[in-house]
């Protein structure tokens, strides 16, 4: 059990830094474009795709939706 905790807690703390460095590199890439479209496309895709993975695939309140 003590592995699994151990894991849980570096995946965790790995996604949250990438999640951090993922914003910053999208900070970085409005400057360099001076058009943000790119990046909130990107921002949404990444917000949907987390939603979703955090429902059950037996949620019938996601209309079909599921994460696999």
């Amino acid at each position: 059990m003590d592995a699994f905790a151990n894991g849980l807690d570096f995946f965790a703390d790995l996604y949250a830094r990438n999640k951090v460095a993922f914003g910053e590199q999208l900070t970085d890439l409005d400057g360099r474009l001076h058009d943000h479209r790119t990046t909130v496309m990107a921002r949404r895709f990444v917000d949907f795709h987390e939603k979703m993975y955090t429902q059950a695939y037996d949620d019938y309140d996601m209309a079909g939706d599921y994460a696999v």
